[in-house]
């Protein structure tokens, strides 16, 4: 039995059975203390992933929002177990090469230092994206683009190039001021009709002008 001595030492110490800390630490003991251990992932549904432990107990687990690669089956994983949730906080060993990282929402990666990415290949999917720098360069071997329409606005474009081809349907282009073209020669070849109107028309040349055709109208 309990003494007054005792009884009042547990008052003053708050450890006594009708203390909120004792009933805590009672409900702590009665659903089991958390444990680690690891297992290898035998299938995946969704959010639920199933794992064989090391005790050869299979337990169903969420994934932890620290653990960012995706549990696929075969992979060894670290698990935390609870008296109410299970867990993967992360994922030890891969059963392949190949990895993914995925987040259940947003997701901003944040620097004030230098972002590097490095890979053999890289495959950007989106519906929607926006690019923004105050300065940036692009350095290619090769360049390919397939749009279904493009639009740029730009306050100067210079493009300087050995070599521009081009192939179009058809080509529409208006200049509200001044077009001014410098070549060492111009060509043209036209399979159709040849139609220019402008108010006033002036071609000067240093040598010669030469005109040929079946028929010639002026006036």
């Amino acid at each position: 039995m309990q003494t007054e001595e005792h009884i009042a030492a547990e008052q003053e110490t708050g450890a006594g059975p009708d203390s909120g800390r004792f009933q805590d630490a009672m409900a702590w003991l009665a659903g089991g203390a958390p444990q680690f251990s690891t297992g290898r992932v035998i299938g995946v549904g969704g959010q639920d992933v199933q794992v064989l432990t090391e005790s050869l107990r299979q337990v169903r687990a969420k994934r932890a929002a620290a653990c960012l690669l995706d549990p696929e089956a075969g992979d060894v994983v670290l698990v935390f177990q609870s008296s109410q949730e299970t867990y993967i906080l992360s994922v030890l060993e891969k059963n392949r090469q190949a990895s993914t990282l995925s987040f259940t929402g947003d997701v901003s990666v944040k620097s004030p230092g230098k972002a590097a990415f490095a890979s053999r290949e890289m495959d950007v999917s989106a519906v929607g994206g926006r690019l923004r720098f105050v300065d940036a360069s692009l350095v290619s071997k090769s360049l390919r683009v397939r749009l279904g329409k493009a639009v740029c606005l730009a306050k100067t474009l210079e493009t300087t190039a050995e070599s521009v081809i081009g192939r179009v349907k058809r080509s529409f282009r208006q200049v509200f001021e001044t077009e001014t073209l410098r070549a060492g020669a111009v060509r043209q070849f036209i399979e159709g009709r040849f139609y220019q109107r402008s108010q006033n028309t002036t071609i000067l040349a240093d040598e010669k002008v030469q005109v040929d055709g079946e028929k010639i109208e002026l006036g």
